[in-house]
């Protein structure tokens, strides 16, 4: 093609032009990319990718039908990767569902591309199988016929009489811990920085953690986060926690609180609310009082597997504990005694004294409390409790949020639910009214300047979601690694 023109110095232009002959107009489609793998997905928090359908032909196509279909072999075995029946044949698949499809006989020009987006919403699983991480597999198929040959074309063209999955997804259980449960900065001088305190958090689940948002609820400028990662972000099962700081600068006389709240992609605890403590002061003198440990006060946690097999050794243990008591009675200890299942599957009992149940007082023993051992330890051995997870649930019983006191005030469970500052969501806030405070089940039990000692119960090898490092880290955590002496795992 020749243009003459008046321009100086382009008054020829020449554009070379090219053509290449590919017979008559073809519909082709295709979808990009060819599959989508989600990995591993937290159950109650749906995973969406995008995926292309487009016309890769130099014919128009018309479009018929899209629909994805679940694969047979899926779920807690695994496999089925290769089980998948024809495109399109079967039932429209829940676990898998597709948006932006375009309507029923839309023509789709050379080269044209609608943009879709595809939903991994795991199942909850139910049962025995509950706490095991399952596998599921689907085919996206679909079909629009050739515009000038009138023929249907069918994607993906499946040579055999079964075809590959094309979408893969996991399910699995994000399970939050945070240490500490609350911060205590203590008196500052006024216009002086406290120490900065570490928040970290855990993830004790075998799905990721997203940590979605970490923010200050009612708290003047005194109180600062720093450090804090750039969110979301994800803390895969056993893995580092992830951390940050936190610090306190008064600028008045007296007393200030507040809370910290940290979104998280956890269903039985999507928001957790660290209480955040510090008083101002203009002394220029203090004087620190050192009190030693009396080695007299201790917090004893049992964790017993609740298995159809533990009926004998549960009953040993209760008759024992007369025995157990003269001992801890000549030495004057001042101790609590809990209870909590290996159970992690069932999310109303996972981690709580007395599994949960308001009507078992008092939730744990003192010297003064009252209550009946042999009442609490009978936690049953009906089989319940499939996954024997010994150091996944003392974990979760030892930190927020079923450790933490929010000290808000309440008088019943629905002034803490409807509290915005320690619950965004009342359907899904973890704390109740615990002795007129807003906490967490587990609320008092653990004292910071008590011995702990952890005892197991179980005939079966731990089966925590978690790495034994991954425990024996956060256990250290509890009472800080220059007190590692102050805690025991039996």
């Amino acid at each position: 093609l020749v243009i003459t023109t008046n321009a100086r110095g382009k008054e020829r232009v020449e554009i070379p032009i090219t053509a290449r002959r590919s017979g008559s107009p073809v519909c082709r489609i295709g979808i990009g990319p060819a599959g989508l793998n989600y990995g591993t997905v937290a159950i109650g928090f749906p995973e969406t990718r995008y995926m292309n359908l487009a016309n890769t032909g130099t014919g128009i196509c018309t479009f018929q039908e899209l629909k994805i279909v679940d694969c047979s072999g899926g779920g807690i075995w695994g496999g089925g990767a290769s089980s998948c029946g024809q495109p399109l044949v079967g039932t429209a698949s829940k676990l898998f569902t597709i948006t932006g499809v375009p309507p029923v006989g839309t023509q789709m020009q050379p080269g044209e591309v609608f943009t879709m987006t595809v939903t991994f919403n795991p199942p909850k699983a139910e049962g025995l199988f509950a706490g095991l991480l399952s596998t599921y597999y689907a085919i996206l198929g679909a079909k629009a016929r050739d515009t000038l040959l009138g023929n249907d074309v069918l994607i993906p063209a499946c040579t055999e009489a079964t075809c590959q999955a094309n979408l893969i997804g996991s399910a699995g259980i994000a399970k939050v811990s945070v240490l500490p449960a609350e911060v205590d900065y203590g008196l500052n001088t006024v216009g002086c920085c406290s120490q900065t305190f570490n928040v970290c958090v855990y993830n004790s689940g075998n799905a990721p953690l997203k940590v979605t948002d970490i923010s200050l609820k009612g708290c003047t400028p005194e109180f600062r986060m720093v450090n804090v990662p750039k969110l979301p972000r994800s803390v895969l099962g056993g893995a580092n926690p992830i951390c940050f700081q936190t610090v306190y600068r008064p600028q008045d006389l007296g007393p200030d609180s507040c809370v910290m709240q940290i979104a998280v992609t956890d269903k039985s605890s999507p928001t957790v609310t660290i209480p955040l403590r510090g008083a101002g002061t203009y002394e220029t003198e203090q004087i620190d009082e050192f009190k030693q440990l009396s080695g007299q006060e201790v917090d004893i946690l049992y964790v017993i597997d609740e298995s159809g097999s533990m009926c004998e050794e549960q009953t040993r243990l209760s008759q024992s504990f007369a025995q157990f008591i003269q001992h801890a009675e000549v030495w004057d200890n001042d101790y609590h005694i809990g209870v909590v299942t290996t159970n992690v599957v069932d999310e109303a009992i996972f981690g709580k004294l007395n599994r949960g149940d308001a009507k078992i007082t008092p939730k744990y023993m003192t010297p003064t409390s009252g209550g009946s051992f042999s009442k609490m330890v009978n936690v049953g051995c009906n089989g319940d409790g499939a996954q024997e997870a010994g150091l996944q649930a003392a974990q979760a019983a030892l930190s927020a949020p079923l450790t933490t006191d929010t000290g808000i005030a309440c008088s019943s469970d629905s002034t803490c639910k409807n509290d915005p500052n320690i619950c965004p969501d009342p359907a899904a806030c973890g704390y109740t009214c615990v002795d007129g405070t807003c906490g967490g089940w587990n609320r008092g039990f653990l004292r910071d300047d008590a011995q702990l000692e952890i005892v197991a119960l179980s005939d079966e090898e731990d089966q925590s979601a978690a790495g034994i490092a991954f425990y024996i880290d956060f256990l250290k955590n509890l009472k800080g690694w220059y007190n590692v002496n102050m805690m025991h795992f039996n």
